[in-house]
């Protein structure tokens, strides 16, 4: 019901659209069926790509600064070390965030 309100003009449901979407269960129950939602095609995205993506950004944010008070370890919240090795785990090179 609260899909039908979303998709509804105004916030109203008129009575006839829900003719023909409910069924019977054997028990007496009455059922809706799914409501079919045009949800766009989104092509999935992988983990490391977000990963990659967001750690190439704080490096160019920080200048290529990995440690230290605004390093992105400490962005990361992680070890220096730890950084640098999910770096280079991503392929990420220097002329990716240096100018």
């Amino acid at each position: 019901v609260e899909r039908a309100i979303v998709y509804s003009n105004e916030g109203r449901l008129a009575l006839d659209w829900f003719e023909g979407s409910a069924r019977t269960e054997p028990d007496g129950a009455a059922v809706m069926a799914a409501v079919p939602v045009d949800a766009p095609t989104v092509q999935p995205t992988r983990l490391a790509d977000v990963e990659r993506d967001h750690i190439l950004a704080l490096l160019r944010r920080t200048g290529g600064v990995i440690e230290g008070p605004r390093g992105v370890a400490k962005l990361l919240d992680m070890k220096p070390s730890t950084a640098r090795h999910r770096i280079a785990r991503l392929g990420i090179r220097k002329s990716e965030y240096l100018d």
